[in-house]
């Protein structure tokens, strides 16, 4: 089983960019999750819902805040 199969992304079809989160959300499946979140630049407004997470290990955490850090710097997507 890979990340992918642990982790549900959707992205709803609205004004804002919005990233919602189910599953597991750990070293599995954390790649998924930023591989999403660099979809998104940082000029544009990026809603991340987590609701949906049932476990979140320190990779996990680990990818939001570098996500976070990086939006906020500015940094181009990669």
């Amino acid at each position: 089983m890979d990340g992918a199969e642990r982790l549900t992304i959707t992205r709803p079809d609205d004004d804002a960019a919005t990233v919602e989160v189910a599953g597991e959300l750990d070293a599995y499946s954390a790649p998924a999750l930023e591989a999403a979140l660099a979809e998104h630049d940082a000029s544009s407004d990026l809603r991340l819902v987590l609701s949906g997470v049932t476990f979140i290990d320190s990779t996990g955490i680990r990818a939001v805040g570098t996500t976070a850090d990086r939006r906020r710097e500015g940094e181009p997507r990669r």
